[in-house]
């Protein structure tokens, strides 16, 4: 039987939803994910390398646990949007998104019609190989439950964001800190009053929308500063990141301990 997407019906309820990010090409690490207890998990599509083999084995490995998935993209390639969506993805997460039309493009990839364009097979994975639902039940059951993620990162797309806003297609949006820093003028400086006060506001506008924003949680202080702004979607990190700076602090406590 198909499964109603959990976290969908998460971003529309403003309940916390809980998202890790995957980075190496390990269907064991996606399980140990999997298992941690997060509500899904997104492939990183957009700065690691996964070929289609691997990634169905990974969406494969994280499904198994009853756990949704999707993938953070290279970049708005509707073909290559529609195709992935066949592998049983949950929805994908877009980056560089700057205006309403590249919105709405990434919303065609991902809807059927008649609310989008994606080539429709009723018998791909998403649909259990076409064993579990009539055609049109799947498209009617796909359009209701896919979800749609676009990153705005530059001032182009703060400047576009009441546009992009109006898209009801959309479930949750994140700001990229570094990219817009950049885009502002000011590489690497995040923290530049400039780029804080686009952030800020561009996070104001996302929450009165409705629709659900996503920040970095990296700590239990950063998720509790999220939540008290009234911030649902927490980015809790990746693989990558806890593997490296777990491992890193236990060496140099370690070495602490007698590297006087």
């Amino acid at each position: 039987m198909m499964q109603k997407s959990r976290i969908k019906e998460k971003f529309r309820r403003g309940d916390v939803v809980l998202q890790a990010m995957l980075r190496l090409p390990e269907p064991a690490i996606a399980e140990i994910i999997a298992m941690s207890g997060v509500d899904f998990i997104t492939i990183d599509g957009e700065h690691f390398g996964f070929n289609e083999e691997t990634l169905l084995n990974l969406i494969r490995a994280i499904n198994l646990h009853g756990v949704e998935c999707m993938l953070r993209v290279p970049e708005l390639n509707p073909s290559y949007i529609s195709k992935v969506m066949d592998f049983g993805l949950a929805g994908v997460l877009v980056p560089h998104i700057e205006t309403y039309d590249e919105a709405m493009a990434v919303v065609n990839a991902v809807k059927f019609g008649p609310v989008g364009d994606r080539g429709f097979c009723p018998i791909s994975r998403a649909n259990h190989w076409g064993m579990t639902m009539a055609p049109d039940e799947y498209a009617a059951f796909a359009n209701e439950n896919t979800v749609i993620g676009l990153m705005v990162e530059t001032k182009k797309g703060i400047e576009n964001l009441d546009e992009i806003l109006t898209i009801p297609e959309i479930d949750t949006i994140s700001i990229g800190p570094s990219d817009l820093s950049n885009s502002y003028g000011y590489p690497g400086q995040t923290k530049h009053p400039v780029v804080v006060e686009a952030i800020r506001q561009a996070q104001e506008k996302i929450m009165a929308s409705g629709k659900s924003l996503c920040t970095l949680a990296y700590t239990p202080e950063a998720a509790k500063e999220a939540l008290d702004r009234g911030i649902h979607h927490l980015h809790l990190g990746s693989d990558l990141q806890i593997l490296t700076g777990t491992f890193t602090k236990l060496l140099h406590d370690v070495k602490g301990l007698y590297d006087q």
